[in-house]
């Protein structure tokens, strides 16, 4: 596929440190972006929000700091001792508009970002020329290609420490090598890249060794990357590649589902719509409950997820589908982040599995006839009874499954 449709965002070919302790890099925007505006345009629904492209600058640097933010808590931050501690310490580098429990000061932080996007446009893509990045889109009206030139610039205060001006370099380097912009960004729409003088990926992962982290804060330190061992005539194909390995993995035809006659949708192979089935004590004649394992265990890739049951007679949920949530919360957003990765001077379909200490993913709740509290993390055995997994080995987390699906298979 072309990318001619991909932003170059065209700056000094380095990342280099001035008088005036200024960061610049060149950058592109390698795959289509999924919105990516502040104003929510409809109603959010839990699997498909809506946020079209800002209108007049569809790349923001509220957004783009906000992701810096995020990277830098996965490299640097995650390794305070509190969360308080990690909140002082990017608040101070970056900024805050809140204040604290001890009314400490709040202020402009010590990065000052910068972007010169006047040339940048965007234009709408042909809906039917998605393939399998529909899967990973939801709604496809959200989809943009951006054109045009911008220049990123950091400038950094003058009484930056030196530690937090690597650790600066550090974020912008990860967001670069693994982030994006927009909405989707774990599904890699908005992919960003950096043409020149981006560390090599291993040797920057190699960086990131701290033995543990704070729980719950996502974290680049240990974690795993796994490609597809071809490569891809371009991004996008690459980003095409590894929805479409996700998609043949949780709800492939003749593999994740049986072979259905069009247009429906065969029955599927994983066992949480049999146990939906059982706990709403209804089904279909045709699709009485038969799976042997009483467990729900893609909710390890992120949740809500919404089972919606087509047939006469099946489990219907209130108002209309059943929907799995985490125990305590509302959102679980997905460890695996998967996006084209530039590796070996070629790009390939990647998965990279962030750290989050002491997760503990033991249950979750369905919500739908009624709130129900189900199982997640599967037993010894139990995978060779799920077709997807079956091949795997006795591996009892899915997400391992499919990065081990991906490298091997693709």
């Amino acid at each position: 596929m072309s990318e001619a449709n991909t932003i170059i965002v065209r700056a000094p070919t380095a990342l280099r440190f001035k008088s005036r302790k200024t960061l610049e890099r060149d950058v592109q925007v390698v795959t289509l972006v999924h919105g990516g505006g502040p104003v929510s345009s409809r109603k959010d629904h839990p699997q498909q929000p809506h946020r079209d492209i800002d209108q007049v600058t569809p790349l923001r640097g509220t957004a783009i700091r906000g992701q810096l933010r995020f990277w830098w808590r996965a490299t640097h931050g995650c390794t305070s001792a509190t969360l308080t501690e990690m909140r002082q310490r990017e608040d101070d580098l970056w900024g805050t508009s809140g204040t604290y429990q001890d009314d400490m000061p709040v202020g402009p932080g010590k990065v000052t970002l910068s972007i010169d996007a006047h040339g940048v446009a965007k234009s709408s893509v042909d809906k039917k020329l998605f393939g399998d990045l529909a899967y990973g889109a939801f709604s496809t009206a959200n989809l943009w290609h951006l054109t045009g030139s911008a220049k990123l610039v950091l400038e950094l205060s003058p009484d930056v420490q030196s530690t937090q001006i690597a650790e600066v370099q550090d974020a912008l380097d990860s967001w670069l090598l693994f982030g994006a912009i927009g909405g989707r960004t774990r599904r890699g729409f908005g992919a960003v890249h950096c043409a020149r003088d981006l560390p090599p990926v291993e040797e920057f992962l190699r960086k990131f060794s701290c033995s543990n982290g704070l729980d719950g804060v996502p974290s680049l330190h240990g974690a795993q990357l796994l490609c597809a061992r071809q490569s891809s005539p371009s991004a996008r194909s690459a980003h095409e590649q590894a929805l479409g390995a996700m998609k043949k993995f949780r709800q492939g035809s003749d593999y994740a589902r049986n072979r259905g006659e069009p247009p429906k949708a065969g029955r599927s192979r994983w066992p949480e719509p049999d146990e939906i089935r059982r706990i709403a004590r209804r089904n279909a004649s045709q699709h009485r409950p038969e799976h042997p394992v009483h467990a729900f265990p893609r909710a390890a890739f992120g949740m809500p997820i919404v089972f919606h049951f087509k047939d006469q007679g099946e489990p219907k949920g209130e108002p209309k589908d059943h929907t799995l949530l985490p125990r305590d919360a509302e959102r679980m957003a997905s460890p695996l982040v998967l996006r084209p990765v530039f590796v070996g001077g070629a790009w390939k379909a990647g998965a990279l599995r962030l750290t989050i200490p002491n997760l503990v993913l033991s249950k979750a709740r369905l919500q739908g006839v009624s709130d129900t509290e189900v199982r997640v993390r599967l037993e010894h055995g139990e995978p060779a009874s799920i077709h997807p997994l079956r091949d795997m080995g006795d591996l009892l987390d899915p997400i391992a499954a499919f990065m081990k699906f991906l490298s091997t298979r693709y």
